[in-house]
């Protein structure tokens, strides 16, 4: 029972792969699905996204080119959209068509799903199997957004090479998904007026 539960994905990391699968549109370049896993852990609200936004990995820095075209495009196209307003662009009719296929098929995240259901390549499936194997061995929550990042990284060597050399190396990524963990896990336990001085005190360092 263990097992299972700690292979399964969270609601928030299987969004981020299924997205991630609309975005590829079955692309059979690896770098280009790994760079939209970061995209796609970015837009979702997580300890994932909060820390590489602490480290500087933003949209804007995937706008810039920094992973690549295709995260570029999309990354582009979504901070555009926020400015406009228009929700409806984030994103096209055939994102949300294959996001729905997704999900009427089986995103292969859960153990009940078929991964062979899915036309990813081995990479990408490379990546979901070290998440997994991440989360049975560190994990009690299965397979969570931040999980996902470090087995990304792990796996793709263009990822690792890009994030580093914008300072996020993976050291610095493990030390700042504990930092924004114990963030979260303070912001909620404490009473407000104990919560605020050492928030101060946890942005100084």
């Amino acid at each position: 029972m263990t097992r299972l539960r700690t292979m399964s994905f969270t609601p928030a990391a299987e969004r981020s792969v299924e997205l991630c699968r609309a975005l590829a549109d079955s692309s059979p370049a690896a770098d280009v699905w790994a760079a939209l896993l970061i995209l796609t852990l970015l837009l979702d609200e997580s300890l994932a996204s909060a820390c590489l936004t602490r480290l500087g990995i933003t949209l804007s820095w995937l706008r810039d080119g920094a992973l690549g075209d295709a995260a570029a495009t999309v990354a582009r196209r979504h901070q555009d959209a926020t400015l406009s307003g228009d929700s409806s662009m984030h994103q096209s009719n055939s994102e949300i068509d294959a996001d729905s296929r997704c999900r009427a098929e089986g995103s292969g995240c859960n153990p009940g799903a078929s991964l062979a259901s899915i036309d990813d390549p081995s990479a990408f499936l490379a990546v979901l199997d070290r998440a997994r194997e991440i989360a049975r061995r560190e994990s009690t929550d299965g397979v969570t957004s931040s999980v996902l990042l470090l087995a990304v990284l792990e796996q793709s060597a263009f990822v690792r090479e890009r994030l580093a050399k914008a300072g996020a190396t993976l050291q610095k990524v493990q030390e700042s998904l504990l930092h924004v963990a114990a963030h979260s896990y303070l912001q909620r336990k404490l009473p407000s007026n104990h919560w605020k001085p050492l928030q101060r005190l946890m942005e100084i360092s």
